[in-house]
């Protein structure tokens, strides 16, 4: 989808966002599998989801013709979830204990 085309329709002010070349969009999309699976286990979940979003956010921008709305909710949702405390329980860091306990539910 992002190798193949000669012309990619960006959004407007955007245009400088490129695909990588050749091998690079393969890389980039293993790193982002990396991070999900890093976010789902709760291992650094913060620097995970801040890198995530980051190269989410690049996939985004590449060409506004792959559209969906589940882009917009996934990069809203990965906000949301940077202000909260999400790998306080059951996570790897938890785990580990290098992340303090929370009280579950809270109150």
């Amino acid at each position: 989808m992002y190798l193949d085309p000669a012309y990619h329709f960006t959004y407007p002010g955007f245009g400088w966002v490129q695909p990588w070349p050749g091998w690079g969009m393969h890389a980039h999309m293993a790193v982002l599998v990396g991070l999900g699976v890093a976010i789902a286990l709760g291992w650094h979940t913060r620097v995970a989801l801040g890198a995530y979003l980051l190269g989410f956010t690049y996939v985004e921008l590449l060409d506004r013709t792959y559209y969906l709305n589940h882009y917009y909710w996934i990069t809203v949702a990965g906000l949301v979830l940077l202000l909260l405390p999400g790998g306080r329980v059951w996570s790897l860091g938890r785990a580990a204990r290098r992340v303090g306990a929370t009280r579950w539910p809270p109150g």
